[in-house]
């Protein structure tokens, strides 16, 4: 039995034989196609599960940055606190410490003596 394809006679068995390799590249095909857009969103959980861990990361780190300049502030009102005369003037009659009037310094560049 002969059929007629694309305007040839020829024998059904060849006919089936390039349908059955036709319908092979197909598949062939769609399995590539399909590895691929696997890959693809292989890929693109990787990196946004990556993105997502930075973003946490950097949460945690402004949080910390957040508290410590909270505790500087603290720490430079006590500072300011304690430098205030009003603290520090009954510390200064506790200790018995007294004003010094005329201060004289030492310049080290004229007073320098060299020896060999």
């Amino acid at each position: 039995m002969k059929y007629m394809y694309q305007g040839k006679k020829i024998p059904m068995k060849i006919v089936r034989k390039e349908k059955k390799q036709h319908t092979m590249k197909k598949k062939s095909f769609n399995i590539f196609l399909s590895l691929v857009v696997l890959a693809a969103l292989c890929i693109y959980l990787v990196q946004s599960n990556s993105l997502l861990t930075q973003g946490y990361e950097l949460q945690g780190i402004d949080k910390k940055s957040q508290e410590l300049k909270r505790v500087k502030k603290e720490l430079e009102g006590k500072s300011l606190e304690l430098q205030s005369m009003t603290i520090l003037a009954p510390k200064i009659e506790k200790l018995k410490m007294v004003e010094v009037d005329n201060a004289k310094y030492i310049d080290p560049q004229k007073n320098t003596v060299v020896k060999k």
